[in-house]
């Protein structure tokens, strides 16, 4: 249950750090969406840690928010 358990933390953890970019830089779920190339709803599935992203979307929500991926996971 460990690694299950640590793979549910990342997942919040990168959506949480998500979500604070995109509300510290003052951008819409619908203009990071349109920014990053998916749907608004793919944006708070993730933000809400209720779903995992792809390294392809990872890297263009990332780009979108001016970040590189790896600044998007934890220390």
């Amino acid at each position: 249950m460990g690694e299950r358990s640590e793979s549910i933390d990342l997942t919040v953890h990168v959506g949480a750090r998500i979500q604070s970019l995109r509300l510290e830089r003052d951008i819409s779920l619908r203009k990071l969406a349109k920014m990053a190339k998916c749907n608004p709803l793919s944006i708070s599935i993730i933000e809400r840690g209720r779903s995992w992203i792809q390294l392809r979307m990872l890297r263009n929500i990332a780009r979108a928010l001016q970040v590189e991926p790896f600044d998007l996971f934890p220390p």
